[in-house]
Order: C-alpha cells, then sequence, then structure tokens
C-alpha cells in the first residue's frame, strides 16, 4: 500500500511525468515509500559490518557481501512476531521501526551451518532504544532465555532455535546470531 500511495502523490505533484522521472531517480530505500516526507532528500545510511569472525567462520562468497533489510521488512518483522501495536499493522508504520537510519546484514557459515551479523542505524538513540526493546520482545515471543548480559537463547524445537547478542550503543544496535553461545564470539567477537 506505501508503493502505491507514494505514486498517487508523485502523480498528484507532478502529473504523470514526475511518475515517469522516478525510473530516473528511484526512492532509495523502503523508508521513502513509507515516510514520503523523506524522499528524495533522506537517504539511507551507509553501514559496514566489520569481519571480526575467527577461522572456523567465513562471510557467505557472494558480492555484495552484505544486504539491507530495511525499514518495511523491521516493520514486518515487528508486526509478524506481535511486537508492535496490531492498529498499526496497515499503516506500514510503528515506533520501534520509524527511525530507520540504515543497516546491514552478512550472513556466515562454518561449512554446515550459517550465521548472522545484523548491523542497525537509528536516526536517534531514542529510536535505538524503541527497536532494541522491539526486537527484545520478538526473542521473548519465542521464549528465548536470558543466560547473562545481552545474549539470548531461543530454545530447541522452535524455528528460531538459535543464541543471539544483542547491544544496542547510542544509535546502533547490532544483532549477532549463533548456533550456540558459545559461536557468538567466533562469528563476530565483542573486540574488534
Amino acid at each position: 500500500a506505501a508503493g502505491s500511495q507514494f505514486i498517487d502523490q508523485v502523480r498528484s505533484q507532478s502529473g504523470w511525468a514526475g511518475v515517469n522521472d522516478l525510473y530516473e531517480n528511484r526512492p532509495a530505500s523502503t523508508e521513502q515509500l513509507i515516510h514520503m516526507e523523506t524522499y528524495p532528500d533522506d537517504r539511507p545510511v551507509n553501514v559496514t559490518v566489520p569481519d571480526r569472525s575467527n577461522d572456523e567462520w567465513t562471510r557467505f562468497d557472494h558480492d555484495p557481501v552484505a544486504d539491507t533489510v530495511g525499514e518495511a521488512s523491521v516493520y514486518a518483522m515487528l508486526v509478524h512476531n506481535d511486537a508492535v501495536n496490531p492498529e498499526d499493522r496497515y499503516s506500514y508504520q510503528s515506533e520501534p521501526s520509524e527511525g530507520w537510519g540504515g543497516d546491514s546484514v552478512v550472513p556466515y557459515t562454518n561449512g554446515t551451518t550459517g550465521a548472522y551479523v545484523w548491523e542497525t542505524v537509528w536516526d536517534t538513540e531514542n529510536d535505538a532504544k524503541q527497536f532494541h526493546e522491539a526486537y527484545l520482545d520478538v526473542l521473548d515471543a519465542h521464549d528465548a532465555r536470558n543466560p547473562r548480559g545481552n545474549v539470548y537463547v531461543v530454545p530447541e524445537g522452535d524455528d528460531f532455535d538459535d543464541a543471539f547478542r544483542v547491544v544496542r550503543d547510542g544509535k546502533t544496535v547490532r544483532i549477532v546470531n549463533a548456533p550456540t553461545t558459545d559461536q557468538l564470539d567466533a562469528v563476530h567477537s565483542r573486540s574488534g
């Protein structure tokens, strides 16, 4: 719905010529479709994830090495896991996904199983805090236990049975995923 509303707004402001111009100046992110006032000036932050894996884990061999999840997919994840108000379901907007500034997710493999590092950057520290809290709600929805600090484990039998380290630092939230808590540092060491 956000895409059609975006096109309708451009058409009403600039006619079909304005819509045709979008082929040359496409929206840079789903954020620009959801929050039309951000187009074209509020572009996503370029987020890079340093490789802090040990010799057991390697980044998937593809180019580019990372991908962007984007605000729309963050929103969908939160809705699917009941981490946002169901009333927000059809507006594509929620406080925990608004304020998305950019992200990068990098998949890893050890030859037999996968892991990932997902780094998100938010417009403000409060936006990062809201997303961080909502992500912890997502883990809670999967009955994750919290054995220590910022480490969470979703139990076996759940589709997401893995270990997660969720760290908020200022406007950044980093999520490291691995099959077990012992492998979190192997995928992405805490210091670098």
